[in-house]
């Protein structure tokens, strides 16, 4: 990406993409709630049908489990998206200084006030620093911990299909665990939406962040 020319407004964008961040996250956490729910009701269908589902039993075991492990990953998101939000503020606020005291140093004339000031600019520079460094940190754990959830969502694309084989072998019971194997396909394609479009406004959030701090 080349140099921007209005920091301030860079700065903004990535708190924006931020919080699409986190707004995203809550519809999957949503879903995942809905594939945990799905998972119990597919246990409760699968114990009465006994032997006719004796394959669907390990399946609703899984699914349940991934559920569990994307809510996990998605209140760790959250708590991620939230510290990303806060050192952007933070960040900001820091800029905004560094560009006063700079308005300040440019009107000084008298040596030692000078001298005082351009301290000051040192102690912000240092705390600008470390606050890059923390963003980058959270940025690159937030791209992992979406990673994560794309694993648990190419893991439950194969294990619809096994739903709907053992189903079709369910008998009586082959239509209500069809269902089941219906809800997951349809969750996973949502999910998959919104962590697609998560991992869009990071990688955004990232490119812009690296041409601040080119200026």
């Amino acid at each position: 990406m080349a140099r921007i020319k209005d920091e301030r407004l860079a700065e903004g964008e990535v708190l924006v993409s931020v919080t699409v961040i986190a707004a995203e996250l809550s519809e999957v956490m949503k879903i995942a709630k809905e594939i945990s729910i799905g998972a119990k009701n597919a246990k409760a269908i699968a114990a009465r049908a006994g032997d006719k589902a004796r394959g669907f039993q390990p399946i609703t075991n899984f699914i349940d489990d991934m559920a569990r492990h994307t809510l996990t990953m998605v209140r760790q998101i959250d708590q991620e998206a939230l510290s990303v939000s806060r050192i952007c503020s933070q960040e900001i606020r820091t800029n905004d200084a560094k560009r006063r005291m700079h308005d300040v140093i440019r009107r000084v004339e008298h040596p030692s006030l000078l001298k005082s000031f351009q301290g000051v600019v040192t102690d912000i520079d240092a705390r600008l620093i470390a606050l890059r460094r923390e963003f980058d940190k959270r940025l690159d754990h937030l791209a992992e911990l979406l990673d994560s959830i794309n694993s648990d969502m190419r893991a439950a694309t194969a294990i619809s299909s096994s739903c709907r084989v053992e189903a079709s072998r369910a008998e009586e019971f082959r239509e209500g665990l069809g269902v089941v194997a219906d809800n997951l396909e349809q969750a996973v394609e949502v999910i998959k939406k919104h962590v697609k479009e998560c991992s869009s406004r990071l990688q955004h959030a990232q490119r812009l962040k690296q041409a601040i701090y080119k200026k």
